[in-house]
């Protein structure tokens, strides 16, 4: 025997009214009355209903973060709410909804060099969201020493985000790096400077990139050896004949002192190559040299002797923004190259839609509603065609012309009344 989903009594009516709400998935409550009566109650759309698709979904961002965005498509009368299992990953107003609308979200700054993933859950649709690593960056302090001829020691503190790994190395012997000179994220290394026998030298330390100048002074000259007085022999007392004045003697040059000033100590670029001077100011006669951390910066000289320049290029850049130095007359020059400008964003597309307008929202001329399934916004540039703005309302008929924005909704920019509305 068959069971059907509805009283035997009810009447043709009600019967046609359940077939309806069956096929539409909604849940029925007869209620059967005297006589052989009945009436139906449709209640909320069943699970099976409710069941939303996402696109335009924006998951993959930088290291410095910024806005995403999901269109969400379900029935009308189905609700959705989101949330998201990462504290970087924020909504700016209630992530929840009901029928078609669009999820917006933030992702703020990764503040570390890893990598990071989360996930948005919608209704139960998980969505995945990526953020690459934060660039590595390097400071030191201090950036020089000056050593006295019996040698020194100190420390220099490296400073950058963490999980950014670097090492310091020296080219001098005398100028050695205690501990080896390794470490992650912000944290010193120890170094020692050896006394000096003989002039004035330069070395430096190369750290992540950076060059860490070192100048320490020559040895004391030593103090002469006293020479004994000769004991006086007699001698018979000549006829004096006079004595020609002895010639004067000469004034020895004195050894120049030399100090450096480079100038600047900075350096920027754009992500073009590009080229800059750095002035050398010393005493006539004491030299230098010069060297470059990094391949994609070259040195018009390698060394000098006395006051000169040095012009430094750098190399087109193609990737992202990177760091280096050059060491002149012992002494780092930092230099900072930028990224290339991202490419402008593609023209607007335009696209015609024709259908019935539903979820119409808004007062004139800013109105929004769906129609084929898409998010429609007029503004005060929206013309009107076939009647005027208010009389746009659920069901009616249009055509509409406009151009799609990156979250897949689209700017009217004519909407016409078809005929008959």
């Amino acid at each position: 025997m068959k069971h059907h989903p509805f009283p035997s009594s009810a009447s043709p009516a009600v019967r046609l009214a359940s077939f309806a709400a069956i096929a539409l998935g909604l849940s029925i409550v007869f209620i059967v009355a005297g006589c052989g009566s009945a009436s139906t109650s449709l209640v909320s759309p069943t699970a099976n209903k409710c069941q939303i698709s996402v696109t335009g979904f924006t998951g993959t961002f930088g290291p410095s973060g910024g806005n995403g965005s999901a269109t969400i498509a379900t029935s009308r009368d189905c609700s959705w709410t989101a949330s998201a299992d990462s504290p970087w990953i924020t909504f700016p107003s209630p992530a929840q909804g009901q029928g078609e609308g669009t999820l917006g979200f933030d992702v703020s700054a990764n503040q570390v060099a890893a990598a990071r993933s989360g996930a948005i859950t919608v209704n139960g649709q998980k969505l995945t969201v990526t953020q690459d690593a934060a660039p590595c960056r390097f400071q030191i302090s201090p950036q020089s020493q000056h050593a006295t001829a019996g040698g020194t020691s100190g420390t220099v503190t490296v400073s950058t985000i963490d999980g950014c790994a670097w090492s310091a190395s020296s080219a001098a012997p005398w100028l050695t790096i205690v501990g080896g000179g390794r470490g992650t994220g912000t944290a010193s290394f120890a170094y020692n400077v050896a006394g000096n026998a003989g002039g004035e030298r330069t070395g430096s330390i190369s750290v992540a990139g950076l060059g860490f100048a070192v100048q320490q002074d020559a040895a004391a000259a030593p103090a002469p050896t006293p020479v004994p007085d000769p004991i006086p022999v007699p001698t018979p007392t000549p006829t004096p004949t006079p004595t020609p004045a002895p010639p004067p003697t000469p004034t020895p040059t004195p050894t120049p002192t030399c100090t450096y000033l480079v100038s600047p100590t900075t350096l920027t670029f754009d992500a073009v190559a590009g080229a800059a001077t750095v002035q050398v100011t010393t005493a006539t006669g004491c030299t230098w040299q010069a060297t470059s951390s990094a391949s994609w910066l070259t040195l018009s000289a390698s060394s000098g002797s006395g006051a000169g320049t040095v012009t430094v290029s750098a190399a087109e850049n193609t990737g992202a923004a990177r760091s280096g130095s050059v060491t002149i007359a012992g002494q780092a020059v930092a230099v900072d190259q930028a990224a290339p400008a991202p490419p402008p964003p593609p023209p607007p597309s335009t696209v015609t839609l024709n259908g019935t307008a539903f979820n119409v929202s808004g007062r004139c001329p800013s109105l929004s509603f769906v129609i084929s399934g898409t998010t429609v916004t007029t503004s005060s540039s929206t013309t009107f065609v076939g009647g005027p703005c208010k009389n746009l309302d659920n069901g009616s008929l249009l055509t509409v012309d406009g151009t799609v924005n990156a979250s897949g909704t689209v700017d009217a920019i004519r909407v016409t009344f078809q005929k008959g509305h």
